[in-house]
């Protein structure tokens, strides 16, 4: 179809964007210059506006469904807000055909507030966990029980750790990321607050699993905010930043805790992450936006209630004040409303059945296996250097340092390396694409939407380096083992710690980064089922690991759990060479299923109708 020249008055045109489908076009605040059309053009231009929450600066304008020959839609364009935090997109749209929606309305900046913000929240589950373990000889003579049954908090703890987020985590695939995170906070503050003031055996056994309750399901949120605004080319690099978080916790949690319990008493560990929670908590109320793609898509349509940020909230309300309260953008809002859902639409088994999907019980297996065996070397870290190297316990929590370390370090290695991985495998299926001389149509939608994972290995270019960093864990772990059977200088168990810390954390980011690909609308779901899994297994870990290292010695000990480790690779093997093929097969079932519920609910909605009609 032909396109006239723009008039003179006519607004700027960006450069044409092919597109291969039909999409529905929205235009988001209105203007008082608006685009035209003459003698059948067909140029638009479109200013898509947002505030910094995230959220849709009020609704939409107009939408129109662009198919048909020689159709021309007139779409009112909005002025840009430079200080919205939101990429202005502007597209000039020819033939009624646009090109696919960016992933996110999001700008780069505040994807990296978001992923800040989250990372900082996913730091209290480690942090409440380390920052106990130098007082538990204080706690136990403070409330007059043995040390073995203070042991017992952090049993209780690490299950509720393991368990609470497959119900939060369902929640906020359902209800929003906002007010899970809200709610999770106000029960970790609640606990927080009644631990410091416990003073009785059975009330901090309580607490503790409220606490842990509170603190664990933020994790799983977190992954599945990353999921909501980063596109798979950036995923694994955001997931990596997002991990720094609950890897500082290990770090800095005993040497908190060990400081503060010294000066003001064991009662004061808690008191300061009350406070520490109360900020994350205002931070969150004010300033982190709405992401679950079912309530707000894209970041385009504007979410509603509790899930409104206080800031998106106040901006609104400026706008329309500007603009007056009779304007065209709060008539729009009305029509731009989030899919309604509620407590009925929770499945807290969500995580549970993903189990059943054989690439996925694969992945998480593997991961659970290389947890085990980190949790062993953590967890034994007091008992083996104290007995090796007789320390007292500032100097064991020093010691923990080094484990820290390494996991520190893996974050920062991991982003820039699975994001390199994502474009090596991506060039490579393009390559052989066109050496096959197919799949080119396919090809070229491809590099216009980089979203679509549906004929894209996604399971070789998350799991590409992942040998790289098993045979480093597994070679550091035996070398770690027989250097405290030796008695080898201090610093040789230390430099194996840290290979240990990087190599494991190379491979849980992987892992989860993995996850949040297989499942992109369940990822909180997915990483919860994760989180279960692996924290069983390392619960059971702790039960083993001392009366095995007493028979078998450090040496032994950590050698056989070594090669245990190796006998599950094959599950990897299986995952690398199959993984795909398992994930298309999901798909499409799912799809057949969903098709049918929606088949069930209009022959429902027909009975009704019929019913309403006799009567």
């Amino acid at each position: 179809m032909a396109v006239d020249a723009p008039h003179a008055d006519d607004p700027p045109v960006a450069a044409s964007e092919p597109a291969d489908t039909p999409q529905t076009l929205s235009a988001l605040v209105p203007s008082s210059s608006s685009s035209r059309s003459d003698h059948g053009s067909c140029v638009h231009t479109l200013h898509d506006n947002h505030d910094t929450s995230g959220q849709g600066v009020a609704g939409r304008a107009l939408e129109g469904n662009l198919e048909g020959k020689g159709e021309s839609k007139n779409v009112v364009a909005g002025d840009e807000d430079e200080d919205s935090g939101m990429q202005p997109v502007r597209r000039r749209v020819t033939t009624g055909t646009v090109a696919p929606p960016p992933y996110t309305i999001h700008s780069h900046r505040m994807r990296w507030f978001v992923v800040s913000l989250v990372a900082l929240a996913g730091l209290f589950s480690p942090l409440s966990a380390n920052i106990y373990f130098p007082v538990i000889p204080a706690v136990a003579q403070d409330l007059r029980v043995s040390v073995e049954n203070i042991n017992i908090s952090v049993t209780v703890y690490m299950i509720l750790q393991g368990v609470s987020p497959s119900f939060f985590g369902a929640i906020c695939d359902v209800l929003g990321r906002r007010p899970t995170y809200i709610a999770t906070f106000l029960i970790y503050l609640g606990a927080c607050a009644g631990l410091a003031n416990t003073h009785t055996y059975w009330l901090l056994l309580v607490l503790r699993c409220v606490q842990a309750a509170g603190s664990a399901s933020v994790i799983a949120i977190g992954s599945g905010s990353i999921g909501d605004v980063a596109p798979p080319s950036e995923r694994g690099l955001f997931m990596s930043v997002f991990g720094l978080g609950p890897m500082v916790g290990p770090c800095i949690g005993p040497i908190i805790g060990g400081l503060l319990a010294q000066r003001y008493g064991w009662q004061s560990l808690f008191w300061f992450l009350f406070a520490f929670g109360a900020f994350a908590l205002l931070l969150i109320i004010l300033f982190l936006p709405e992401t679950l793609r079912s309530l707000v898509g894209n970041g385009s349509i504007p979410a509603r209630g509790i899930n409104r940020s206080l800031v998106s909230v106040w901006q609104q309300r400026q706008r329309r004040r500007q603009m007056g309260e009779g304007s065209e953008v709060d008539e729009a809002s009305l029509k731009a409303k989030p899919a309604k859902k509620g407590w009925r639409d929770v499945r807290p088994w969500a995580p549970l059945k993903m189990f059943r999907e054989k690439d996925v019980f694969l992945t998480l297996t593997f991961n659970s296996i290389c947890y085990t065996l980190f949790y062993c070397v953590t967890t034994s870290t007091g008992t083996t250097f104290k007995s090796t190297y007789n320390l007292n316990e500032t100097s064991l929590g020093l010691c923990f340092i080094a484990n820290g370390v390494g996991c520190l370090a893996a974050t920062f290695v991991n982003g820039p390396r699975l994001t390199h991985d994502y474009k090596v495998v991506q060039r490579q299926v393009e390559r052989r694409k066109e050496v096959e001389g197919r799949g080119e149509e396919r090809a070229r939608r491809r590099r216009k939407d980089q979203n679509d994972l549906s004929d894209f290995p996604i399971e070789r270019a998350r799991l590409r380096s992942m040998p790289y960093f098993f045979v480093a864990l597994i070679a550091s772990t035996i070398v770690y083992g027989w250097v405290l059977d030796k008695g080898v200088h201090l610093s040789a168990p230390l430099v194996m710690q840290f290979i240990i810390g990087l190599s494991v954390t190379s491979i849980f980011n992987a892992v989860s980064t993995l996850l949040v690909d297989l499942y992109p609308g369940q990822s909180a779901s997915a990483t919860a089922a994760n989180n279960l899994y692996r924290c069983i297994c390392g619960a059971a870990g702790t039960g083993f690991i001392e009366p095995l290292l007493n028979r078998l010695g450090a040496g032994w000990g950590f050698t056989m759990l070594s090669l245990i480790n190796v006998c599950f690779v094959p599950l990897m093997i299986l995952e690398w060479r199959y993984g795909m093929k398992w994930r298309l097969q999901r798909f499409e079932r799912l799809k057949r299923e969903k098709e049918r519920e929606e088949e069930k609910a209009r022959e429902k909605g027909r009975e009704l109708e019929k019913r309403r009609e006799g009567h």
